[in-house]
């Protein structure tokens, strides 16, 4: 927190001393060519660039060979003319520049005066004729026009070609992730007006701006400039509104209500009611001039508020069992003081029951059971998650003259949610354990343009993002009830709180403990561009300062399995745990990275037929360290324990890598030498910047700096009791610990792209597109547990610890870049600018993802890591997405109507539908034994069945499918006969992810009136999500050893939903 007032000091001094700046990231590129009617090229023509909102002029010259071209344009609507003594002028209006376009324009001049002015009626062409990057412009229309549950933009992501949404249980599936042509969900670079809006903890938007305060935003997927970097995914480039030279403004209200919803799939019984659901989203945004055709602003604000009710049903100890009185069990209760002997009658006596487990008991930590509810589920409660969210956003621009332009933009948003139990997981949620999750976002973004000459303009940009997040149980701070029920625990009063007490069968109750951490991300950039003859080069650098600030307390856990009475409940009120666990260890720790970067790109227009696009970028990521240097890990080269910064140890324990070179190489080639068509390529290599939250924070945390201590039940029952949870005479011996390390020759990942397309622009504003896009995966993030015991088949299974490598030692995790992928596609695209009431875009994908982990899961066996090579988690086959906007043709000015205005035309008038079809092919399903069932006795959490009818534990394919074909009841899905556990002590040898579970079919829709009027439109809107209440189902259960294996229990997307809107433009 101290070093930020310092950092912002230096952002608006460099602000001040440097002057000359912008962001190419967030702008685009005109080129072209100007002839006379023979085809001859003329020299010497002046360009004039309008932007028709802002009156903002640029003036330019074309060269020797009659070209030019200019960079560094905003995004919007311009008019341009071409000029020479001799000729008439010639002049293209409303011509649409979107974010990172770089069009072609030509022009032919025709013999006559300049002051005879020709203007030339063809539209903005869609063709991309002078890049091989792959990529799609989300434009304004679309973001406020179509349907959107929740109103965050980057579902409309998922509308471009090769893009996916996340896999069910993924790291960002409830974050708003996306899957983009092979690549992780992570490895996507996230810019908000240029500046780096990616949180450091798991790579997802910091902060996601208002919607009606995004002009556009496109999502570049493949081949893209060097210009961009830092992610080896996809560039997700997001532009925020300006004023404009007219006053604008808007104010909206979304409503949605429970009582507009239809049931569940799993709950349609009319007798059951819908979970209580009330959402509304309000906010306006204004604009405009504050010194006309020079300084503009626009500011926005929205707020959220959702008041959801959800129902949790468990099991809870009956009134019986509380009392000792377990004469209703079918299991008896043995005495662990009298050889295991039974309790007469199943009763334990009352003088026998714990006083700690009574002091539990008494102050209602465990609620009692629900009237009219029998076990197992005999509690049920109604819960509450309120939330509030609050946005604001402001943006000034200033011409300082006509060769320098500045903008500057702040935005910042505050979430607040109140979760009235310890778990996010629902279905389990014990009330009385609640805790406030807080999250505050802030985006700052300081540009500017300047013009040295008609060849040369530089740029630079400079800004931050910083996320801050708390989760703090509502008893820390106020109630030490550790210390009032007498158990040992830390007296820090942010540490207060209900110690967690899990009993099997019965579920966790207790406070979680607090959680706090904050990342930044500071960056400055600087960039020139210089245009000499048939050539655009561009070179720059990228300098970005990473804080990744976290920390956590471990609740003191205690939990009761049964081994001593045969019954968890009867253990805990005799106080004997099987286990225990807590961390009095600080654990709050301060990383940092250092991004250094630079770029040099030549647009090389070789001829009116073929555009080469030519770059190399460098990349170097400081190796991530603690301030404090509390960083300690098995070095798994040496096998010896390392702390940082001491005994020739680095601060990082991992090697810098400085060999990130990312050559790109393209072509644009226009065989008829029209523009109208155009065959595209191109490759290049990107590299992916370490996640520091979930991949470099969590491991190198061994001792001295992490000291978690764990207790098992010894052969005594006095050996480990409630009233002694944490016995530290045996602390004394040297305790076994997991030491999660990295590898020393850690390297940044890195994917290398391609492609091979075609485009053609199509008669009434359309262009169609087909592509073949590949690209390759290396030095992936991966886990391997170095340690992991060796396997011993048979029914009897020794301990683990003696028969792993290093006994001393329990797991050891090892963060490598060790993983791999590979992806083919096929993309689809058919576009139609929106022109007569109407436009459209649709995209398909056909492609198949391969990997060896997806996101830097355990494997299942440390020793055979190839036996992982599969299907990615997140694969999908195939995708078709429509998604259109139409202006249905009745009332004033549309074919079934006049201009009289008469009131029929006014009722048949001004309506609009809009929508979102979607259809998707099935996810891979993992099936797997319960995490918690360690079959191979390894120490494995990812142990897999075997195929009932394979042998071959070296097989990696097999066309056996487990799914049930034409089955009646739809909930069915899997054929628990296909599979089967492994003998004791051995893997087993179904493949990883080798089948695919259910499709998604979703139809989303909007249908709107529109009241206009001089100056005003009002739009009443009604969307509806899942219109056809289309049922399209989840994974189903994959744990092969769980009573449900196998079966559906759930839907993918919510039942249909409908949401009520107001919009008024002025």
């Amino acid at each position: 927190m101290e070093s930020m007032p310092r950092f912002l000091i230096a952002l608006f001094g460099l602000l001040l001393v440097l002057r000359p700046w912008s962001v190419y990231a967030q702008t685009a590129s005109l080129t072209g060519t100007v002839t006379d009617p023979a085809g001859v090229v003329l020299p010497g023509v002046t360009i004039t660039i309008t932007e028709a909102q802002t009156n903002a002029s640029r003036m330019f010259a074309t060269d020797e060979r009659g070209n030019y071209s200019v960079s560094f344009l905003p995004p919007g609507l311009y008019r341009i003319e071409a000029g020479l003594p001799g000729f008439k002028t010639a002049i293209r209006e409303s011509v649409v520049l979107s974010v990172d376009d770089r069009l072609r324009i030509d022009f032919t001049l025709q013999i006559g005066e300049v002051a005879e002015k020709i203007v030339v009626t063809t539209t903005t062409p869609l063709v991309q004729s002078e890049t091989s990057s792959v990529g799609t412009v989300i434009d304004n229309q679309k973001i406020v026009e179509l349907p959107l549950n929740g109103r965050e933009f980057e579902a409309l992501a998922q509308l471009a070609p090769g893009s996916l949404s996340p896999a069910p249980g993924s790291a960002l599936s409830l974050r708003g992730g996306f899957n983009v042509i092979g690549a992780r969900e992570t490895a996507n670079n996230n810019l908000l007006d240029g500046i780096d809006n990616n949180d450091p903890a798991i790579n997802n938007f910091t902060l996601r701006p208002i919607l009606d305060a995004i002009q556009e935003f496109k999502v570049l997927a493949n081949s893209y400039s060097a210009a961009y970097g830092r992610g080896a995914g996809a560039q997700v480039i997001v532009n925020t509104k300006s004023g404009t030279n007219g006053l604008h403004a808007t104010a909206w209200e979304f409503l949605r209500n429970d009582r507009l919803d239809a049931r569940d799939f799993f709950n349609k019984k009319d007798s059951a009611a819908k979970p209580p659901f009330h959402r509304n989203q309000f906010g306006a945004t204004a604009g405009g001039p504050l010194v006309r055709n020079r300084s503009f602003f626009f500011v926005a604000y929205e707020g959220g508020r959702r008041r959801q009710v959800f129902t949790s049903l468990q099991p809870v100890p009956t009134e019986a069992f509380r009392k000792g009185d377990f004469s209703a069990a079918t299991v008896p209760v043995r005495d662990p003081e009298r050889g295991g002997a039974a309790f007469l009658g199943n009763i334990i006596p009352s003088s026998r029951i714990d006083p700690i487990a009574r002091r539990i008991l008494d102050r209602g930590s465990f609620p009692s059971p629900t009237a009219g509810l029998s076990p197992p589920n005999n509690f049920s409660a109604v819960n509450p998650l309120p939330e509030d969210v609050n946005q604001y956003s402001a943006r000034l621009d200033h011409r300082f003259s006509g060769t320098n332009s500045l903008f500057g933009r702040y935005a910042h948003t505050q979430d607040s949610l109140l979760v009235p139990c310890a778990s996010n997981n629902q279905t389990s949620c014990v009330p009385g354990f609640g805790h406030n999750d807080v999250t505050r976002a802030h985006s700052l973004s300081l540009n500017d343009t300047h013009i040295f000459s008609r060849k040369l303009v530089m740029e630079a940009r400079a800004g931050f993002n910083r996320q801050l997040q708390s989760r703090i149980a509502l008893a820390s701070g106020k109630s030490d009830i550790s210390s009032q029920l007498g158990i040992p625990a830390s007296h820090h009063p942010k540490d207060f709180g209900h110690p967690m007490i899990a009993i099997t069968g019965f579920g966790t109750i207790g406070d979680r403990g607090y959680q706090k951490r904050a990342g930044t991300t500071g960056q400055i950039a600087a960039s020139l561009n210089y245009t000499p003859t048939s050539h655009s080069i561009r070179a720059g650098v990228d300098l970005r300062r990473i804080r990744f600030n976290a920390g956590s307390n471990v609740r003191e856990t205690i939990n009761f399995s049964g081994i001593w009475a045969g019954n968890a409940f009867a253990d805990f009120l005799l106080g004997l745990p099987s286990r225990t666990a807590r961390d009095p260890t600080d654990s709050f720790r301060y990383h940092s990275v250092n991004s250094y970067n630079w770029f040099v790109q030549d647009d090389y227009v070789v001829s009116g037929q073929l555009t080469l696009n030519l770059g190399l970028r460098y990349e170097y990521n400081t190796p991530d360290v603690e301030k404090q240097n509390r960083l300690a890990q098995l070095n798994i080269q040496t096998m010896r324990y390392e702390i940082a910064g001491e005994s020739g140890a680095s601060r990082a324990l991992y090697r810098p890598d400085k060999n990130n070179f990312a050559p790109r190489f393209g072509f644009a080639l226009r065989p008829d030498g029209t523009g109208q068509t155009v065959v595209r390529g191109g490759y290049g290599i990107f590299y992916d910047l370490p996640i520091i939250g979930n991949n470099l924070f969590f491991v190198r945390t061994g001792p001295p700096f992490q000291q978690p201590q764990t207790f098992e039940a010894g052969i005594l029952p006095a050996d480990l009791t409630l009233s002694d949870p944490f016995p530290s005479a045996r602390l004394a011996a040297s305790p076994v610990f997991d030491a999660p390390s990295i590898d020393p020759n850690f390297r940044d990942a890195y994917i290398q792209d391609w492609n091979l397309g075609y485009q053609r622009q199509l008669p009434e504003n359309m262009l169609f597109e087909v592509s073949y896009i590949g690209s390759k995966g290396t030095r992936l993030v991966r886990t391997v547990d170095v340690n992991q015991a060796y396997p011993v088949p048979g029914f009897i299974q020794p301990e683990v610890q003696p028969r792993r490598p290093l006994s001393a030692f329990g797991s050891v995790p090892v963060l490598q870049s060790s993983g791999s992928s590979i992806y083919h596609g096929l993309l689809g695209r058919l576009q139609r600018r929106f022109g007569a009431g109407l436009s459209f875009l649709v995209s398909y994908t056909y492609g198949h993802a391969i990997d060896d982990s997806t996101g830097g899961n355990v494997a299942q066996d440390a020793r055979n890591l190839k036996m992982d090579r599969g299907s990615s988690d997140f694969d999908a086959r195939q995708r078709f997405v429509l998604s259109y906007i139409y202006e249905l043709p009745f009332g004033r000015g549309k074919a079934f109507g006049t201009n009289r205005g008469t009131t029929l035309e006014q009722l048949l008038g001004g309506w609009e539908l809009s929508g979102i079809a979607t259809f998707q092919s099935g996810r891979p399903i993992f099936i797997q034994l319960s995490p918690s069932n360690q079959n191979s006795n390894t120490g494995s959490t990812r142990d897999r069945p075997n195929i009932a009818y394979i042998v071959d534990y070296n097989i990696v394919h097999t066309t056996a499918d487990p799914v049930i074909a034409n089955r009646k009841d739809k909930t069915v899905y899997l054929n628990p006969a296909a599979f089967a556990i492994p003998t004791r002590g051995t893997f087993g040898n179904a493949p990883r992810n080798y089948f695919d579970g259910p499709g998604m079919n979703n139809w989303d829709l909007m249908l709107a009136k529109n009241f206009r009027t001089e100056g005003l439109n009002v739009q009443f809107r009604t969307e509806f999500f899942n219109a056809f209440n289309h049922p399209s189902f989840n994974q189903p259960n994959r744990f092969l050893d769980a009573t449900s294996f196998g079966t559906i229990t759930s839907t993918l997307l919510e039942n249909r939903q409908i949401q009520f809107g107001l919009k008024i433009n002025y």
